[in-house]
């Protein structure tokens, strides 16, 4: 799914006929609605979507991938990684200050050995630190936020997948409901 800057309403069915309906009933609450559907076995998904005329081009291992203020687990570990590597250094540079101030006698080690010392402790510090923070900062990954649906795909249901205009959300969630949806995440854009 291209990154969007819509709502995201998504939601499993458990029987190819439920599936159907559901999608019937989303595109009738919401017409401008852009319907995806995903299944473990892609020709499901496509006979589903030949019959609706929906889209079946959804990862069933990601299927909220693109989804506004969501992104790919490998990019939201890239955020802890990089928040780890700030945090080094930044801790590194924190460390090499701290020898030089009052604190610098609290590590006992020699005088001679202060520098490298307090260096080593910022630095070990300053990598949970940064990576905490990178991960608390940076963009949820969307396998987090669709890890119900992925799990009920992998079992055999059928992933339906909305992007929605804002008037329209209430509506297609309601939709999504009423034709038996599970597991219904809804993701809004930031801000």
């Amino acid at each position: 799914m291209a990154e969007s800057s819509h709502p995201v309403v998504a939601c499993v069915f458990g029987s190819d006929a439920r599936a159907r309906d559901g999608i019937l009933a989303l595109r009738a609450a919401a017409p401008n609605a852009m319907v995806r559907v995903a299944s473990a076995d892609k020709a499901r998904a496509e006979a589903l979507a030949a019959e609706t005329g929906v889209v079946a081009d959804l990862d069933p291992a990601d299927p909220l991938a693109g989804a506004a203020g969501l992104t790919s687990g490998a990019r939201a570990a890239s955020g802890v990684n990089g928040g780890a590597m700030i945090g080094a250094l930044a801790g590194a540079l924190i460390g090499v200050a701290a020898s030089f101030s009052a604190l610098a006698p609290d590590i006992p080690v020699e005088p001679s050995m202060r520098l490298p010392a307090w260096l080593l402790l910022g630095f070990i510090l300053g990598i949970p630190v940064g990576g905490v923070l990178g991960g608390a900062f940076g963009r949820r990954p969307s396998t987090h936020a669709g890890f119900r649906l992925i799990d009920a795909m992998e079992e055999g249901a059928i992933g339906v997948v909305a992007i929605v205009d804002d008037p329209s959300l209430d509506a297609a969630r309601s939709a999504l409901r009423a034709a038996g949806g599970d597991d219904l995440v809804v993701v809004r854009p930031p801000g």
